[in-house]
C-alpha cells in the first residue's frame, strides 16, 4: 500500500510517463528540479533571484502548481549546475507545462483548492478512501449528486448543471480510461442510510454501488454501527497512490474551507494505519445489503 523503491542517492532521472495534460509535465518538472536544488544544497535562504523572480516562485514550480518558462528552467539548472544533456529533458518537460487540463475548462464550479486534488487524482494508481456522511463523489449518481448540492445554501443554483457535468467528467476519466483509477473505499452504514434526494434516488444510488463494486478496480466496503468505535471516527479522509513512484503519496482531508493536502511519512503511516484498521472492520457491499 504505497510502498516506494529508493532510488540510489544522488541518482535523478527523468521520467518518460509524465502522466496526462500539462498537470502531469508540471508535476514530474517540479520533482526533478527540486531533487537537483536539494543536491545542489540551495535553499530558499540562499537561492540566486536570477531571472526565475523569486523564492516562492520557485517552490510553485517545485509543487507543480504553475506552467514554466524554458527561460527559468534554464536559469535554475544554471545555477544548480545541472550537466547540458539533463538540462536538455527538462526544458523539453517545460514546454510540456504550458497548456489546460480538462478541468480548467468548467472555471468557477472548480474552486482552485480543489483542482490540486482533481490533478492528484488524475495521476493516481490508486484512491483509499473513507467517507463517513456521503458516498464519495467519483461513486455518485448524478442525481444524488444533485441532492447534495440543493441541500448547500452557499452554492450557485445557476451554476448546478456545470457542476453535475464536471462530476461526470471527473468520473469518466477516473473510471473509463484505458488505466482505470484502483478504488477501494469504506463507508460508514450512515452513508446507506441517509436518504439523500428521498427513497427513490437512494434506491438507484445504492444500485449504482453495486454494479460498481463488480468493476475489477472497484471495492466497496462498508463499516456496520455494531462494530462500534473505529481508529477513522475523527472524520473522512482519503489517500492517493500516484502512478509515479517517484511521487509521494498524499493524504486528503476536506473540510467546508477547503482541502488539506499532507504528505509527511509520519501522518501518511498513521491514516494508512487508520484506514487498515476499518477495512478490516468493514464488510463488502453485496453482503451488507442483503441483511
Amino acid at each position: 500500500m504505497g510502498m516506494r523503491e529508493e532510488s540510489e542517492p544522488g541518482e535523478v532521472e527523468i521520467g518518460l510517463d509524465i502522466g496526462p495534460g500539462p498537470g502531469g509535465a508540471r508535476r514530474t518538472l517540479g520533482r526533478q528540479l527540486k531533487r537537483h536544488r536539494e543536491l545542489a544544497g540551495k535553499s530558499a535562504a540562499d537561492f540566486v533571484q536570477g531571472e526565475v523572480g523569486s523564492a516562492s516562485k520557485m517552490y510553485r514550480i517545485e509543487a507543480g502548481k504553475i506552467p514554466v518558462r524554458p527561460l527559468d528552467v534554464r536559469e535554475m539548472c544554471f545555477i544548480y549546475n545541472v550537466d547540458d544533456a539533463t538540462t536538455a529533458k527538462l526544458l523539453q518537460l517545460a514546454k510540456a507545462t504550458n497548456g489546460s487540463s480538462w478541468w480548467e475548462s468548467y472555471g468557477a464550479v472548480v474552486p482552485d483548492w480543489f483542482e490540486s486534488y482533481v490533478d492528484l487524482e488524475a495521476h493516481a494508481r490508486d484512491l483509499l478512501t473513507y467517507e463517513s456522511d456521503l458516498v464519495p463523489g467519483l461513486l455518485q449518481t448524478p442525481d444524488y449528486h444533485r441532492a447534495i448540492f440543493d441541500a448547500d445554501p452557499a452554492k450557485d443554483p445557476s451554476s448546478a448543471a456545470r457542476t453535475v457535468a464536471f462530476r461526470a467528467e471527473r468520473q469518466r476519466s477516473a473510471l473509463d480510461g484505458p488505466s482505470p483509477l484502483r478504488i477501494t473505499a469504506v463507508l460508514s452504514e450512515g452513508v446507506l442510510e441517509r436518504e439523500v434526494g428521498g427513497k427513490g434516488v437512494m434506491a438507484v444510488q445504492r444500485e449504482h454501488l453495486l454494479e460498481l463494486s463488480n468493476r475489477p478496480n472497484i471495492d466497496i466496503f462498508v463499516l456496520p454501527f455494531y462494530r462500534g468505535a473505529h481508529a477513522a471516527m475523527k472524520g473522512t479522509f482519503s489517500v492517493l497512490i500516484p502512478k509515479d513512484q517517484a511521487d509521494p503519496d498524499t493524504v486528503y482531508v476536506e473540510t467546508r474551507a477547503g482541502g488539506r493536502y499532507m504528505q509527511e511519512e509520519e501522518v501518511l503511516r498513521a491514516y494508512r494505519s487508520d484506514f487498515v484498521e476499518i477495512r478490516q472492520l468493514s464488510i463488502p457491499i453485496e453482503e451488507h445489503l442483503k441483511q
